[in-house]
């Protein structure tokens, strides 16, 4: 019996000890998965062979996708491998894999498999008819489709692409979303002055011109996506101007005394680009314009610092002509007034910027981004204007109010305002950026500090001359009242703001990162106002006119009402904290903003003190989502919050301005700071099978407290008194549609677009004869369709396009009116080139409106240009071209804008017909061999 309970211990004992060694080795093993996908339709792929090696090169373990395309190799030691995928059609993949640190589970990022074909190069994508494509989340262009004439700059053939709307003096924007500035190679090009590189630059060089959503530089360098995006163009220079130094120089001289001069120097390479450019030319369109430009932008990309900058100066004179009609939506009628403007302007300015990025390791970026501006400006102008109870344009015989002023005086005639000023401003500011990321061994943690400072000085000198005439007051000695005030006024300024951000991201795993930031800034506002004035009846008896009064100032008195100091404190702090989620099909981020806002106004008279003090704390989600439906279909959507400070001045209660007696202005103490929610959606996909594409974006933003003005208006002089408040309802939204596709013949295209915009502004009237304010409202709803078809061959390229756009508004002041306009536009752009070198270029626009007050905005433009090239010596590198502008002499500019309390209509008097003769030099020099 102790024999047979010795043998039951011992078979225990081995039993128990062979279990232990099992499990003790068992619990060293360790499981991989992971997933694998098809990387053009992002779809999982089943049957994938995956296969792991140890670091000699055995094969230790295997196996192949389920239908979810997910994979599991068990039984793995804790080494390094090697893992190969592989599926037949298709290229292998193959990682480095280190399982050292004992887990018992390891989870590989998703696996991308390309199929093996050869992607068409733009050579190809050309020839079939295709001037755009998507890739991915990326727009690309292709310049080389756009068939442009000689000389032809990037301006020029942005205004030849689908989708892109807008110019480089005003918003440019590409389906629907505003350019930020415009990259090189995905190098910074000019810094963020987008009409430099527009204006400028050479169409001829640019390859392709893509367009993308940019992470920010954060998300670059700490490797963890934090929502943040800007639109930019990145071009891609030709292969044939890249390894050289490119220089052109152009000179043209026409008629009018028009002239023209342009020279550049380029290098561009795979790691670097320098940029000079020289202009100088009268030759636009808007008014007599004078422009002298020099610049510089550079980018050197070395191992361990990529060092960039820029520096321009900038030479403008102009003299220009323009004329308005207002129109205030009052409650019970409306309020109309007419104006003329003659302005001179000449303004100087200096501006640099560096970018200065130091990797001292793999983990670590520093980043220094100083910036420097200086301007100085004079100015002149004569205005007259008057306002009218109620619409002149309905007085029988009226075309031009201002020209038949005597017709009007006794009916509906309020007032005319004459004034002549002069000025001279002068402004200088300086800006520091400096930021320091580091990454850690852990992926996907990161920390980042950041500093900011900035400074600016300004001064602004003026002086005016002022004649009102009332014509429903009566003088004491009979006759209409009239007002002469003259005015001279300094107002110095600075500004002086610091600021900092900590951001902190932490992996959570299963591809999660949770993303800690807090920023503060601190800013100073200090400004003063000294105003000495001259008022009747001193100007008659001292004999001041328009013309003399430059002489007077030391005649004038101080203006106490008007003189005053003042010193604006804010200090806002946000915190974030949200959580990022990053996988193959999709990305996420989601997140929470408090938003602290604190702001102290001290304000000085000769008569009073007045001191305030606000603060706000607002909170709102932050969400970023995009979908990648396949390789070539997207879907994104995004919404974020930002808040907007009080403008330091509009506290004060006191009457802020008396300059202008019939715009008076108010401030209010219990303004509180605006807190704006905007949301966009966008969608886009390429389908290769046709070539077509298509895009669609959405936007909406409403404001919460949105600083609106209460109006109060004097039925007898039409004096407009007007009061800061807040108010709710202020939003906008847009819709924008494209689609750009060949037809059966390659050679055509067709591209259709689509943008809709509307827009609320809310307000507050209050008339003579009422105690409370009435809330009204202007609803805009505007259209504007265009299609385009295009023909190309290899010596032929042409287009013709017809757009309309309908511009719906209505105020709910039932005294406003019908504000409708309407718009048609049709164009023709074609060039030919000849087998000798010679080219012909030409576009006709058509330009029809209607619907605007005044008569000489309702009108039919016909516009046309022409040019005719030749290109001789050897190469062609010489060019000598005729230009011709606006040949039937019809282009003319009309605006309409819209706010809470009035329509205003604005004309510009543009420069007509000239003709000029251009001679161009393009040279190479010190040409080297692309590295294979």
């Amino acid at each position: 019996m102790k024999h047979a309970f010795f043998q039951i211990l011992l078979f225990f004992a081995l039993f128990g000890g062979s279990a232990a060694c099992l499990w003790a080795q068992e619990a060293g093993e360790c499981l991989l998965r992971g997933k694998v996908y098809d990387a053009d339709r992002l779809d999982p792929m089943l049957g994938a062979t995956v296969q792991v090696y140890d670091s000699l090169g055995t094969f230790v373990g295997g196996g192949v996708t389920n239908e979810e395309g997910i994979f599991r190799i068990g039984k793995l030691q804790p080494q390094k491998y090697n893992l190969k995928v592989s599926f037949m059609g298709y290229k292998p993949q193959t990682f480095r894999l280190d399982l050292s640190d004992r887990r018992k589970t390891y989870r590989m990022k998703d696996v991308l498999l390309h199929e093996m074909v050869y992607e068409m190069d733009e050579a190809q994508i050309t020839a079939q008819g295709r001037g755009l494509v998507l890739r991915e989340d990326t727009l690309v262009y292709y310049a080389d489709y756009y068939k442009l004439p000689p000389g032809a700059r990037m301006a020029e053939l942005l205004r030849r692409m689908p989708g892109v709307y807008g110019s480089e003096e005003q918003d440019l924007r590409i389906n629907g979303k505003k350019v930020s500035r415009i990259l090189i190679n995905g190098k910074e090009f000019f810094g963020d002055d987008i009409a430099t590189a527009l204006k400028y630059l050479p169409a001829e060089l640019i390859k392709e011109l893509k367009v993308y959503d940019k992470k920010s530089d954060e998300s670059e360098w700490s490797g963890v996506d934090d929502g943040s995006r800007e639109t930019v163009i990145d071009l891609t220079v030709a292969d044939d101007f890249q390894n050289s130094w490119l220089g052109e120089v152009e000179g043209a001289y026409g008629t009018s005394n028009r002239y023209a001069g342009r020279a550049s120097l380029n290098n561009f390479q795979d790691r670097q680009y320098t940029t000079l450019i020289a202009q100088a030319g009268n030759d636009s369109q808007m008014g007599d314009e004078n422009n002298q430009n020099v610049g510089l932008s550079f980018n050197r990309t070395r191992k361990k610092l990529d060092i960039g900058g820029s520096l321009s100066y900038y030479r403008n004179e102009m003299e220009q002509n323009m004329a308005s009609s207002v129109q205030s939506f009052e409650n019970t009628t409306a309020a109309f007034s007419e104006s003329k403007y003659t302005m001179y302007n000449r303004r100087h300015s200096l501006s640099g910027s560096m970018n200065l990025e130091w990797r001292p390791d793999s983990m670590t970026v520093i980043a220094i981004s100083p910036m420097i501006n200086w301007s100085g400006s004079k100015s002149r102008q004569g205005s007259y204007s008057a306002s009218f109870a109620s619409d002149p344009y309905l007085v029988p015989g009226i075309e031009r109010p201002l020209d038949q002023m005597e017709l009007l005086t006794d009916s509906v005639a309020l007032n005319a305002n004459r004034s002549v000023s002069d000025g001279n401003n002068s402004s200088w500011s300086a800006q520091l950026n400096a930021n320091m990321t580091r990454r850690f061994a852990k992926k996907g943690r990161s920390l980042m500090l950041g500093l900011n400072g900035s400074y600016s000085n300004s001064e602004n000198d003026r002086n005016e001359f002022r004649q009102i005439d009332y014509y429903r007051l009566t003088a004491a000695l009979g006759g209409d009242s009239i007002f002469h005030q003259v005015q001279y006024d300094r107002t110095p300024s600075t500004n002086t703001s610091w600021g900092g951000r900590v951001t902190y991201t932490e992996p959570l795993g299963h591809d999660f990162t949770l993303l800690l930031v807090y920023q503060a800034s601190l800013r100073r506002q200090e400004d003063s106002r000294d105003v000495a004035s001259i008022l009747d009846p001193r100007v008659a008896l001292l004999g001041v006119n328009h013309t003399n009064f430059y002489d007077f100032r030391a005649e004038a008195l101080p203006d106490t009402l008007q003189n005053r100091t003042t010193r604006n404190d804010y200090l806002e702090q946000q915190v974030e904290v949200g959580v990022n989620l990053n996988r193959t099909k999709y990305q996420l981020n989601a997140g929470i903003l408090l938003n602290s806002q604190w702001n102290k106004f001290a304000y000085q008279t000769s008569s009073r003190v007045f001191e305030a003090e606000n603060r706000s704390l607002n909170w709102a989600p932050k969400l970023n989502f995009y979908y990648r439906i396949t390789s070539r279909e997207q879907f994104n959507c995004s919404y974020y919050a930002m808040a907007r400070p009080v403008d330091a001045q509009k506290l004060v209660p006191d009457t802020l301005d008396y300059s202008d007696p019939l715009n008076l202005e108010l401030g209010n103490p219990d303004l509180k700071p605006s807190f704006m929610h905007s949301v966009n959606m966008g969608y886009s996909r390429f389908a290769e099978e046709t070539m077509r594409s298509y895009n669609v974006n959405l936007n909406y933003t409403i404001t919460r407290n949105s600083i609106s003005s209460k109006s109060m208006y004097d039925r007898q002089t039409g004096c407009r008194t007007v009061i800061p408040v807040n108010v709710n309802g202020n939003m906008n939204g847009s819709i924008y549609f494209m689609m750009d596709t060949p037809l059966k013949n390659k050679q055509f295209t067709l591209a259709l677009q689509t943008n809709v915009n509307y827009m609320r502004y809310v307000g507050f009237t209050v008339n003579e004869n009422q105690d409370e304010p009435e809330k009204n409202a202007t609803n805009q709803i505007s259209f504007s369709p265009n299609v385009q078809l295009s023909y190309r061959k290899d010596w032929l390229n042409c287009s013709v396009s017809l757009g309309g756009n309908y511009d719906h508004s209505r105020n709910t002041s039932l005294a406003a009116g019908n504000l409708d306009t309407y718009g048609l536009e049709t164009k023709l752009i074609s060039s030919v080139e000849m087998p000798w070198g010679m080219d012909f270029a030409t576009d006709f626009t058509f330009n029809a409106r209607w619907g605007f007050s005044f008569q000489g905005m309702n009108s039919n433009e016909w516009i046309w240009n022409m040019q005719l090239s030749q290109g001789f010596l050897k190469g062609r590198k010489a060019r000598i071209a005729l230009k011709v502008y606006d040949l039937l002499n019809g282009y003319n500019s009309v605006n309409r804008s819209f706010s809470s309390s009035m329509r205003s209509d604005v004309y510009y008097e543009a420069f007509g017909r000239y003709v000029m003769l251009h001679f161009t030099y393009n040279f190479t020099l010190f040409r080297k061999k692309a590295k294979a």
